[in-house]
């Protein structure tokens, strides 16, 4: 089968088909040996069936098309544990070889699973009262979104607008819970049917105690459940307490309040001095989240430690300046950039101090809940971290000091431990913390940072990457690439859901011969032992079990093997290898489901000519590209830079067929072909040059990397690039990523996953000047004009984060997002003189750059390949 067709049918590509049959070939072959595997993947013959999957009472692995059926003594044998297991009766009834169920059928199959199933059985009472309501077995995804009130009016209105139209994109049951924060933190009620705002205000001037945030919010320790103070009817799920319904609403009942208080938001006026960034009254708050389990958990069910989550939320606007908002399990997060005509001390207020509490205190009240609750924190940011509570000692979140004359940290000073990146190890182990806390309360965390300046996203990255939460980074809430993001993020499915799953855990069965070593992508390892566990840790290792407290159709995780098979004769007859994934999330309908993916590979003889024909070179650029990105938060970006190149010479040295120390004998079969280029467009890109990018820049395009799928990965590494000229016939034709594409005469579509560019070459850009193209006998011009628009255009709509669109020409400044991608064949390197950027000569583009071409590079390649 056609590896693309594998991947459609079962969401996963293998770097290698074949594999090596022993540690020593496996240790041969350089390149690692692993998969892309896309979980919640609309594989194509998807089989949905609502019952329990049959499980082997020795491995756990479901029943699968591997497994060796007995049809006449009603039993299988599991291909992990070789053990035999009886059908159970139901199956036994029909079973027959004309009469199979679907998972011996299908490679991929998800379970729904029954109700029962879906909770735990603490939660039996509550489920018992659901069904009796005949409601959704769990209450719909919770959405918390936090407003960051310190930003300019104009960038208010935008976010306004955002997330209005955001509430009317949310599924009507959807729940949502509305924070906003400046110099005080404001918890609404957004039960209240009243046209007025009831809010509850924490100063930040005190340190607040849980006795005090109970006595403000009206919960006592003994009324946990208490009603609203609110005369109004309020609507909730029966397994959310009463005392959550004045926060915490469906999105159809309390549209009309959440929409006026938005409409009513205005921009913080806390004074800010004008030569420094602003310290708000802040309070030891760190003491205070300490207190949010005593707070919140107690005695009271695991849903209303939610409750009181949000109340401390407001405690930490208190202590910050962060306005938030709940929506429907997802905790949203917004703060603002500063204008040129504005202090920069009133951006820069401590916003995300206010953030970060909320974040801390939502997922400290999930502790409970996990169960129950599919959460998600989104923040909307636009500041960087300040000292707001310095006062109080070290402030483990801060980016940056006070003073306006202090920049904030870039990769140089990162590199050489400068003065102004002195909060960065701190801020970073904080992060790490308070990611873990996110990971063990099944709370993802989604970043949409939108502002010309940093707010501290290298630090922040880690808490979506190790929570499944996602991250938008745009220069402004009124850019498209953040609006069409949101509503990207918010899309429903034909049946009225989110495209999402929530609270997942995906475990990894192994056969005896090879053993699970870590994943890279957004997810955190369990710590689950067992005997397919490897010694050898790559990415979050040492565990044959994963989870993301969120999910989406895209979201893909690498996983990485080790063979531990010493000799040949130790392999099974068939000499085949055996893998199964089996991901248990939560859908946004409120059953928990079960899908399980089944895969089995052939071990190769003892020769690289039998291993070499199942090599996958797009999948194995990818799993690198992972690797090396991981590799650059412990080792400099150089020494990786470095490594790439030991493994990339060492495979094409062992799979090539050439001459020793003769460079014109060299060959490289089609399965190996397109790899050294891919590794040539990695060494140039974001991921590990850091020169001309901010660190916030550099944090956020490893990020979506490390979610990506195997296609989008391989734009992001190797942009496509489609010509459109009037002397040809049919569709736009690819072309090679190289300078001697941009002709005078073309048009050309650049796909670089983050930007879309539509180039005009000189001529085609001088008869648009002139305005050919509205004239009705140059039909032919205008219809080339807009085939690129047209086609950019799909891009744009289909792909999360939405990438940003650029439109320029020949020798215009825009035109740099087409020429830093492009293969440098034509330079001042090899053309003996500079030329005016971008123009042309002779018909090919000069590109004044430093950069070695892919053809010095590839020389290079086979000259150290051949060698003795």
């Amino acid at each position: 089968m056609d590896v693309h067709e594998h991947e459609a049918a079962t969401g996963c590509r293998f770097s290698w088909n074949i594999w090596p049959p022993t540690r020593a070939e496996a240790q041969q072959i350089e390149l690692p040996l692993g998969c892309m595997y896309t979980p919640l993947r609309d594989c194509t013959h998807l089989q949905l069936v609502e019952y329990e999957p049959v499980r082997c009472r020795a491995s756990g692995c479901v029943l699968n098309p591997f497994c060796a059926v007995d049809f006449r003594n009603k039993s299988w044998t599991c291909p992990f544990s070789l053990q035999r297991n009886s059908f159970p009766s139901h199956y036994a009834a029909h079973i027959s070889e004309q009469n199979l169920p679907a998972e011996l059928l299908y490679p991929t199959i998800e379970y729904i699973l029954p109700p029962s199933l879906s909770l735990p059985s603490s939660a039996a009472a509550a489920a018992a009262t659901a069904t009796a309501a005949g409601t959704q077995l769990l209450p719909p995804p919770l959405f918390v979104l936090v407003l960051d009130t310190c930003i300019i009016e104009e960038e208010v209105e935008q976010l306004k607008d955002s997330l209005l139209q955001a509430l009317a994109l949310m599924p009507s049951d959807a729940m949502i819970c509305l924070i906003s924060f400046g110099a005080m933190c404001m918890l609404h009620e957004i039960a209240d049917p009243s046209e007025y705002n009831k809010v509850h205000v924490f100063h930040g001037s005190r340190e607040l105690s849980s006795a005090s945030i109970q006595q403000q919010l009206g919960l006592s320790p003994g009324s946990s459940f208490a009603a609203p103070r609110s005369g109004g009817t309020t609507t909730r799920h029966p397994l959310v307490p009463a005392a959550a319904a004045r926060f915490i609403q469906p999105v159809g009942e309390c549209e009309a309040k959440v929409s006026f208080i938005l409409e009513n938001l205005s921009k913080d006026y806390w004074p800010v001095p004008a030569d420094s960034r602003s310290v708000l009254l802040g309070v030891n708050w760190w003491s205070f989240v300490c207190s949010v389990p005593e707070v919140l958990l107690g005695s009271a069910p695991a849903f209303t430690s939610f409750v009181s989550l949000c109340k401390q939320a407001k405690a930490v606007h208190g202590l910050g300046v962060v306005r938030c908002g709940c929506v429907g399990g997802k905790l949203l997060a917004s703060a603002t950039v500063p204008h040129p005509l504005v202090h920069w001390g009133s951006v820069y207020n401590g916003a995300w101090t206010g953030v970060c509490v909320v974040v801390v205190l939502f997922v400290g009240s999930c502790n409970a809940c996990t169960s129950l609750v599919s959460s998600s924190v989104c923040a909307f940011l636009f500041s960087p971290l300040l000292p707001a509570s310095m006062c109080f000692g070290a402030f483990q979140q801060t980016i940056v000091d006070l003073p306006l004359a202090e920049s904030i940290r870039h990769h140089l000073d990162l590199q050489k431990d400068n003065q102004n990146a002195r909060f960065v190890q701190k801020a970073l182990k904080f992060y790490t913390s308070l990611a873990n806390r996110a990971v063990r309360a099944g709370c993802a965390v989604d970043i949409f940072a939108c502002s010309l300046d940093q707010v501290g996203l290298y630090e922040m990255k880690v808490m979506p990457e190790k929570s499944g939460g996602c991250v938008v980074m745009s220069d402004s809430f009124s850019l498209n690439v953040y609006k069409d993001s949101l509503k990207k993020f918010l899309e429903t499915d034909s049946t009225g859901f989110l495209k999402m799953g929530f609270n997942a855990k995906m475990e990894v069965l192994c056969s005896k011969e090879f053993k699970v070593c870590g994943a890279i992508g957004p997810c955190t390892s369990t710590g689950k032992k067992g005997a397919q566990v490897s010694d050898l840790t790559v990415g979050e290792g040492a565990s044959c079990e994963w989870q993301a407290a969120a999910m989406d159709k895209e979201t893909t995780i690498a996983f990485y093997f080790e063979v531990t098979n010493q000799h040949v004769s130790n392999l099974p007859p068939g000499k085949q290898s055996f893998l199964q994934f089996q991901t248990s999330y939560l859908h946004p309908s409120g059953r928990r489901r079960l899908r399980v993916t089944t895969l089995s590979y052939r071990f190769a003889d003892q020769s690289p000519l039998d291993i070499a024909p199942g090599f996958d070179q797009e999948a194995a650029a990818v799993l690198m590209a992972r690797l090396a990105v991981f590799k650059t938060e412990t080792e400099d970006s150089l020494d990786v830079l470095r490594w790439l190149d030991r493994k990339l010479i060492r495979l094409v040295s062992r799979f090539a067929d050439y001459q020793k120390d003769d460079p014109n004998s060299f060959h490289l079969s089609t399965e190996f072909a397109i790899y050294p280029q891919f590794m040539y467009h990695l060494r140039r890109s974001h991921f590990l040059q850091t020169f001309n990018a901010s660190p916030d820049e550099t944090a956020y395009y490893r990020s979506v990397l490390l979610r990506a799928s195997v296609m989008n990965a391989l734009v992001m590494i190797q942009p496509a690039l489609l010509s459109y000229s009037l002397n040809q016939q049919g569709p736009p034709q690819p072309v090679l990523l190289d300078a001697q594409a941009l002709k005078p005469d073309v048009i050309l579509l650049l796909d670089s996953f983050f930007h879309v560019v539509v180039w005009h070459g000189e001529l085609i850009h001088q008869w648009r000047e002139q305005g050919y193209h509205n004239l009705p006998e140059y039909e032919n011009l205008r219809q080339l004009l807009q085939a690129p628009v047209d086609d950019a255009s799909v891009v744009l709509g289909d792909r999360f984060p939405a990438p940003k669109y650029v439109q320029c020409n020949s020798g215009g400044s825009q035109a740099r997002f087409l020429l830093a991608k492009v293969n440098p064949s034509t330079s001042y390197v090899n053309s003996g003189a500079a030329q005016p950027l971008g123009l042309t000569e002779g018909g090919e583009a000069f590109i004044n750059t430093d950069d070695v071409s892919l053809k010095v590079f590839m020389e290079h390649l086979i000259k150290l390949a051949v060698q003795s």
